[in-house]
Formats: structure tokens, C-alpha cells, sequence
């Protein structure tokens, strides 16, 4: 287009074919003839080398006349143009169809499945005919942590998790008929674009090592490897324990020779076990209540099953199990009448309020051994104890949630008495046997 739009722009000023005239007019197209020669490198361009044979073809052509010459110059740049235009479309068609071929599902479209799953076991539901998987891993609150690729999903989420107890939390999965090293290299990098970036496990050092290496006890001397390995593989299926795993893994005996833990899945539990462990489940989801949560907690819904209630002089005392995203948590909490009686609710309606601020604090839900003053004993509390640690925020829970009034009406009854400064004095008034049978004792309890 270069030669043919310069030539065929000079052409139109060509002078008229008198003999005076004809020596600057041979002179001229002499000048301009030169001046369209291919510049240096043009060739080199894919865009310009597709018209390099348009331009030969105008510069070769012969000028016997203006009239000739603008004949046939401005049916060479008509056909460049043309020709362009063909290659321009050609390209644009193609770079079309390689955008709308896209490597695989779109990270979002699939559906996030918790690691452990309610039943307490990592199963991941795996389609007939796959052999490989690009896995995505979340955190807790649902950040992107790592995507990997698999031929064993249930393996390697079991290591994943093993090693990552405190990270390894959700995933998402694209599975594959055959192992596909450049498709599942494709969609890994559609999935960074996606997320505005690769996560932390795949860019930093650190952390990527963190994901893909054994679990190192730190141990100094040969002879201590082993059991600080054993030790620290205790931690870790005890983490695990406390996100409801039920799994019986076992630790690589291989590897806690040389001071490192990974965990080896467990013997898969049959179908019979898994059946019934999903029937107890869906038993103790029926008989849940469903608890709300403040706005701004993901999943906004959580479920609470009271296996006993035991009425005191003061409340009562519930022990109940909690299930929030995919983690089950068990507690024994105590909710005084001044909680519920002056706002005609019932306990259970105060445990529910309890429960959900419970969830809303991010308090650790599994709580044992020495605990420092700044833990809550979310195992094993009383409403007061949340009243007195979180202040004014559970006042703004409750009162939301019912369970008080206006600020103005706070103060009246508290003036009143309504809102006891006590708390609770733990003397028991019953045995409270597992059979749910209680037994009356001489001994009080109260707010």
C-alpha cells in the first residue's frame, strides 16, 4: 500500500504531454519511480510483506502515457486495497476463532466443594472416564490458594489438606478424559487471568513449597527425627479432627524416618459405611435448626442440632452440635432467662442469637486444653461470658436479633434490675447422665 498510494497520489499532477514539458515529465516520473522503492526492512513484516507483490507489480509497470499510467496505477491500488482488506478480515477471522476457543470451564462456573465434606471424609465426586484434574484450592474465607494438577483427586487432596490443614479448606475441579499436560497447562492460565493473577502457592517460593513438600518436624539431631516427625503428625491430624475429619490417615512411615509427614488416604470406606454416615447426616439435618447470620458471613446460614436441653433455676443448658461451612463443632453453652423471658422468646431462640455471634466473632469453634486469657472457651460457655468479652457488639447482636430493646429502653431496665449484672455460678442441680436422664442434686445454679 506504501508504493501504490504514494504513485497513485502523484500520478493525478502529472503535467501535459507538450514537447517543452516532456523532459520534466520524464524527469519527474523518473524521481517519483525511485522514491517508491521498497523501503529497508519492509519485508520483514508480516503485515507489509503481504503487499510487497502489489507494489512490484505497479513499479514494474510500464508509463507510456498519464493517461495509461493512471489506468494502470489505479488498478494496482485498487486491487492492493482489496487484497489488504481480504488479509485484514483473513486475520481478524482467525484471531477471532482462537479467542472463542476457550481452553476449559471458566474458574467461577464450577461448583466450590468443601475438602471434608459434612460426612467427615474427602471424597471428591470424580466423573466416569476421568484421568487427570487441574484442582483450585480455597482458604477458609474463600481465597485462592493454589491450583495444581492431579491424576489421583482424593490422594491428592488428601495431601494437600494433610499438609495445609489451615489453608486447604474449598476446591474447584476441571477433570480430563486423559492426562493432557498442554490443555491442563492452558486452563491454569486461564484461571490465573481470572483471579488477576496466580495465587500465592504457584508465585511465592515459599509458599509453593509449603503446598508441595512433605511437612518438615524441624528436628536437629538423626536420632530425634523420627518422634519430633510423630509429633508434629499428631498436631496435624489433630487440626484435622477439629474440621470434623473422620478419616483414619495414616502418616508415611517412609518419610517420618527422615523427620517429614505426609499422610497416606485411608482405606476407602464402603459403600454401606458411606451410606450410613450420609443417612445420620441427613437425620441430624432435619432435626437442625437453621441459624441466621449477620450480614456479611459466608454461607449466610448455619445449622444447629440440640441433642440435650437441661433446664436449670436460672436457663438452660444446651449441648448442641454446630455445622458451618462443611466444619461441624460441638458445644455446651448456657443461656440465662434474662437472655429471652423479658422479650417473650424462648432459649432456643437465644441460642440461635448466640450461636450466630458465636460464628460472626471467628472465635476458634474447637477450643482445648490451656487456654490463654485472650481465648474464648467457645467449647463450653455461657451467654453472660460473650456479653463480657465482645460488650456492646453482642448488645447490637441481640437487640437485632430481638433479645433487647432501644438503647433507651436498655438503660430503663437495667435501672430495673431486668439485666443482672451476675453471672453464672456453675453448682450443679442435676448429674446429667448421657442417657438424658437427670438426676436433682442439693446444689444450685443461677445468674
Amino acid at each position: 500500500m506504501l508504493g501504490g498510494t504514494s504513485i497513485a497520489a502523484s500520478s493525478g499532477r502529472l503535467p501535459s504531454t507538450t514537447t517543452a514539458a516532456a523532459k520534466p515529465t520524464t524527469m519527474t516520473t523518473s524521481k517519483r519511480a525511485k522514491a517508491s522503492a521498497p523501503r529497508p526492512g519492509l519485508a520483514s513484516s508480516p503485515r507489509a510483506s503481504a503487499l510487497l507483490p502489489v507494489q512490484a507489480a505497479a513499479r514494474t509497470s510500464s508509463i507510456p502515457s498519464s493517461s495509461t499510467t493512471n489506468g494502470r496505477i489505479a488498478g494496482a491500488q485498487s486491487s492492493g486495497v482489496s487484497r489488504r482488506r481480504r488479509s485484514v478480515s483473513a486475520a481478524a477471522a482467525e484471531a477471532s476463532a482462537a479467542t472463542s476457543a476457550s481452553p476449559g470451564p471458566a474458574l467461577s462456573s464450577l461448583e466450590l466443594l468443601p475438602v471434608i465434606d459434612q460426612q467427615g471424609y474427602i471424597a471428591p465426586p470424580i466423573p466416569e472416564g476421568s484421568s487427570a484434574a487441574v484442582l483450585a484450592i480455597y482458604s477458609e474465607n474463600r481465597t485462592l490458594q493454589l491450583v495444581a494438577f492431579s491424576a489421583d483427586p482424593r490422594r491428592s487432596l488428601t495431601t494437600l489438606v494433610g499438609r495445609r490443614p489451615d489453608r486447604a479448606y474449598h476446591y474447584r475441579a476441571a477433570f480430563f478424559p486423559s492426562v493432557d499436560q498442554e490443555a491442563m497447562v492452558a486452563l491454569r492460565e486461564s484461571w490465573f487471568k481470572e483471579n488477576a493473577g496466580a495465587p500465592t502457592g504457584n508465585k511465592l517460593a515459599l509458599e509453593r513449597d509449603a503446598w508441595t513438600q512433605p511437612v518438615s518436624a524441624g528436628a536437629i539431631s538423626e536420632r530425634g527425627r523420627r518422634a519430633a516427625a510423630e509429633g508434629q503428625a499428631a498436631e496435624l491430624l489433630k487440626l484435622l479432627r477439629t474440621r470434623g475429619c473422620k478419616e483414619d490417615l495414616v502418616p508415611d512411615e517412609a518419610l517420618l524416618d527422615a523427620g517429614k509427614v505426609d499422610f497416606l488416604p485411608a482405606i476407602e470406606s464402603s459403600e454401606e459405611d458411606r451410606a450410613k454416615a450420609k443417612q445420620a447426616s441427613d437425620a441430624r439435618a432435619a432435626a437442625a435448626r437453621i441459624v441466621k447470620l449477620p450480614k456479611g458471613v459466608v454461607p449466610p446460614l448455619a445449622e444447629c442440632t440440640i441433642s440435650r436441653a437441661f433446664p436449670t433455676n436460672g436457663g438452660v443448658m444446651f449441648d448442641v452440635t454446630l455445622a458451618h461451612d462443611s466444619s461441624e463443632t460441638e458445644h455446651r453453652v448456657i443461656v440465662g432467662k434474662r437472655f429471652y423471658e423479658p422479650f417473650g422468646k424462648t432459649a432456643e431462640d437465644a441460642l440461635d442469637a448466640v450461636l450466630s455471634f458465636l460464628i460472626w466473632t471467628q472465635a476458634d469453634r474447637h477450643t482445648d486444653g490451656l487456654l490463654l486469657s485472650s481465648q474464648f472457651n467457645s467449647n463450653y460457655f455461657a451467654a453472660a461470658e460473650l456479653e463480657s468479652m465482645w460488650g456492646d457488639a453482642f448488645e447490637e447482636h441481640l437487640e437485632a436479633a430481638g433479645l433487647r430493646e432501644s438503647s433507651a429502653g436498655n438503660e430503663k431496665q437495667k435501672r430495673e434490675g431486668i439485666y443482672s449484672t451476675e453471672v453464672w455460678r456453675f453448682a450443679r442441680t442435676q448429674d446429667y447422665k448421657d442417657d438424658g436422664v437427670a438426676v436433682p442434686t442439693a446444689d444450685a445454679l443461677w445468674v
